[in-house]
């Protein structure tokens, strides 16, 4: 399934200050506050949806996705977790865009990736063989950014302060090593593998 954006989320995956915590900035020093700001969304969207490393949404989201050519057996749906289905709209045998009703499939949401299957008792409908013939569009995530599990969210904190602290792309002169296990810890207990 080929998605794009509908929605972004309305909030932020962790807020100025959160950050300001983990970077043990006084909330009452303001100067980098756009800084941090643009590092909080820098985190984001390394982790977050189609573009991200984890493979998934975390704050609610709605993204439109299209299939080609007929409905599979049962439609995953990528970014996980899905939360609902908004719409499934198709193109017919002849040519018409038709909404399928909501009865008629079922969104199953527990399971990764998200699935939507016909309801029971129906199938899914003819599609004209076209590019782009079904048009799913789907909200995913966690819900609010307190819903995000907190590795996510540490993962996130951790980036908005390494980029804080290291604001070159290459350190000369000092001996770096990496802190075992931290952010590929997180990062690897919340990551989509491939399914």
């Amino acid at each position: 399934m080929d998605v794009s954006l509908t929605t972004a989320p309305e909030e932020r995956l962790v807020s100025l200050v959160e950050a300001k915590a983990q970077l043990r900035l006084p909330t009452a020093f303001t100067d980098d506050d756009n800084y941090v700001s643009t590092l909080i969304l820098a985190a984001e969207t390394y982790l977050d949806g189609r573009a991200g490393i984890m493979g998934r949404a975390l704050v609610t989201q709605t993204w439109t996705g299209t299939i080609d050519n007929a409905f599979p057996d049962q439609i995953a749906v990528p970014l996980p977790p899905l939360q609902s289905v908004a719409s499934i709209v198709y193109i017919d045998g002849d040519g018409v865009s038709q909404t399928l009703a909501a009865e008629n499939y079922q969104a199953i949401t527990n399971v990764e990736p998200g699935l939507i299957v016909p309801a029971f008792g129906k199938s899914w409908p003819s599609v004209r063989s076209q590019r782009q013939a079904i048009t799913v569009e789907f909200v995913a995530g966690y819900g609010n950014a307190a819903a995000v599990p907190m590795r996510i969210k540490q993962a996130a904190l951790f980036l908005v302060s390494h980029w804080y602290l290291n604001r070159a792309p290459v350190n000369i002169g000092n001996i770096v090593n990496d802190i075992p296990k931290t952010f590929d810890a997180l990062f690897n207990s919340a990551r989509k593998w491939g399914f």
